[in-house]
Protein backbone atom coordinates (compact mmCIF):
# COMPACT_ATOMS: atom_id res chain seq x y z
CA UNK A 1 0.00 0.00 0.00
CA UNK A 2 0.97 3.83 -0.55
CA UNK A 3 0.17 5.94 2.23
CA UNK A 4 0.99 9.63 3.74
CA UNK A 5 2.01 9.27 7.24
CA UNK A 6 3.31 11.41 10.23
CA UNK A 7 6.13 11.86 12.32
CA UNK A 8 6.05 13.80 15.10
CA UNK A 9 8.72 14.69 17.66
CA UNK A 10 6.67 14.84 20.62
CA UNK A 11 9.04 16.93 22.58
CA UNK A 12 9.07 19.55 20.22
CA UNK A 13 5.85 19.14 18.59
CA UNK A 14 7.12 19.45 15.36
CA UNK A 15 5.69 17.49 12.81
CA UNK A 16 6.71 15.84 9.20
CA UNK A 17 4.37 14.31 6.56
CA UNK A 18 5.33 12.03 4.11
CA UNK A 19 4.44 10.14 1.45
CA UNK A 20 5.06 7.03 -0.08
CA UNK A 21 5.65 5.71 -3.91
CA UNK A 22 7.97 2.98 -4.24
CA UNK A 23 7.10 -0.37 -5.16
CA UNK A 24 7.12 -1.32 -1.57
CA UNK A 25 5.28 1.69 -0.26
CA UNK A 26 4.77 2.23 3.80
CA UNK A 27 7.26 -0.71 4.64
CA UNK A 28 10.20 0.17 2.52
CA UNK A 29 9.59 4.21 3.37
CA UNK A 30 9.02 3.52 7.33
CA UNK A 31 12.07 0.98 6.70
CA UNK A 32 14.11 3.44 5.46
CA UNK A 33 13.31 5.35 8.85
CA UNK A 34 15.00 2.31 11.25
CA UNK A 35 18.62 2.29 8.84
CA UNK A 36 21.44 4.40 9.54
CA UNK A 37 20.13 7.55 11.83
CA UNK A 38 16.62 7.32 11.86
CA UNK A 39 16.31 10.67 9.54
CA UNK A 40 15.08 8.71 6.34
CA UNK A 41 17.12 11.94 4.96
CA UNK A 42 14.97 14.08 5.95
CA UNK A 43 17.42 17.45 7.06
CA UNK A 44 15.31 18.74 9.64
CA UNK A 45 15.14 15.08 11.20
CA UNK A 46 18.64 14.87 10.80
CA UNK A 47 19.52 17.65 12.47
CA UNK A 48 18.13 17.04 15.45
CA UNK A 49 19.40 13.43 15.69
CA UNK A 50 23.34 14.66 14.76
CA UNK A 51 22.87 16.77 17.99
CA UNK A 52 20.94 14.35 20.41
CA UNK A 53 20.78 11.16 18.91
CA UNK A 54 18.42 9.80 22.11
CA UNK A 55 16.13 11.97 20.47
CA UNK A 56 14.81 9.32 18.25
CA UNK A 57 12.26 8.13 20.66
CA UNK A 58 10.53 11.11 21.39
CA UNK A 59 9.13 10.00 17.50
CA UNK A 60 6.55 8.71 16.48
CA UNK A 61 4.73 7.50 13.85
CA UNK A 62 1.58 7.62 12.50
CA UNK A 63 -0.60 7.29 9.03
CA UNK A 64 -2.73 9.81 8.05
CA UNK A 65 -4.15 8.15 4.95
CA UNK A 66 -3.70 4.61 3.14
CA UNK A 67 -3.57 5.17 -0.41
CA UNK A 68 -4.61 2.43 -3.46
CA UNK A 69 -0.88 0.88 -4.53
CA UNK A 70 -1.65 1.36 -8.07
CA UNK A 71 -1.91 5.55 -7.21
CA UNK A 72 0.17 7.30 -9.61
CA UNK A 73 2.86 9.32 -8.17
CA UNK A 74 1.60 12.74 -8.84
CA UNK A 75 -1.86 11.88 -7.19
CA UNK A 76 0.36 10.48 -4.03
CA UNK A 77 2.26 14.08 -4.31
CA UNK A 78 -1.22 16.22 -4.33
CA UNK A 79 -2.65 14.13 -1.46
CA UNK A 80 0.81 14.90 0.33
CA UNK A 81 0.59 18.29 -0.06
CA UNK A 82 -2.77 18.85 1.25
CA UNK A 83 -1.39 17.12 4.34
CA UNK A 84 1.35 20.01 4.56
CA UNK A 85 -1.11 22.80 4.12
CA UNK A 86 -4.04 21.16 6.45
CA UNK A 87 -1.20 20.53 9.64
CA UNK A 88 0.87 23.46 8.48
CA UNK A 89 3.87 21.75 8.62
CA UNK A 90 6.11 23.65 5.77
CA UNK A 91 5.99 26.56 8.89
CA UNK A 92 8.32 26.21 11.89
CA UNK A 93 8.03 22.31 11.47
CA UNK A 94 10.09 19.77 9.36
CA UNK A 95 8.57 19.84 6.07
Amino acid sequence: MQAIYLILDRKSGKQYVGCTSGKEGLWQRWGDYTKGDFSGGNLGLKTILIAKPDDVSNFSYSVLEVLSKTIFKNDVLEKDSLWMKKLGTKINHFN
